[in-house]
């Protein structure tokens, strides 16, 4: 996958829904257009709350989305600190007990950075960002 895709959306977001769901939202629409099928999206697992879970070709994806404004001043990576890959972990974990139901036979964690580009929205994905090694 390249590394940088900008995906056209109304630069206008209705008051209703936060800039972290249409981040999400985001990432949601470069996983399909990269083939992958949507499982589950903003779900509740028993450690934590996952952002998107994606499959394709038995591989079965844990996707943590992180939106940067240009005034942030940490980077997105490095906003996800050690608790929050001990969650990420747990909810793989979690995932891959359920391997035979979501008809995988691997899983990974990416990570999909998305920043607001005038009237679009940037995914900027990092595929296998985090793992247990």
């Amino acid at each position: 996958m390249g590394r940088k895709r900008a995906i056209q959306k109304n630069g206008d977001i209705a008051p209703s829904v936060s800039i972290g769901r249409a981040a999400e939202q985001a990432a949601v629409e470069f996983l399909v257009l990269h083939g992958f099928i949507i499982v589950r999206s903003n779900f509740r697992a028993r450690h934590s709350e996952g952002d998107i879970f994606a499959k394709r070709d038995g591989l079965g994806v844990l996707v943590e989305v992180r939106y940067r404004s240009e005034r942030s001043f940490e980077s997105a990576l490095a906003s996800i600190d050690a608790a929050k890959q001990k969650k990420l972990l747990r909810i793989a974990e979690d995932l891959w007990r359920s391997r035979v139901r979501y008809g995988i036979d691997r899983i990974r964690i990416d990570v999909a950075i998305v920043t607001k580009e005038t009237n679009n929205f940037a995914v900027e994905y990092f595929p296998g960002a985090i793992s247990g090694a």
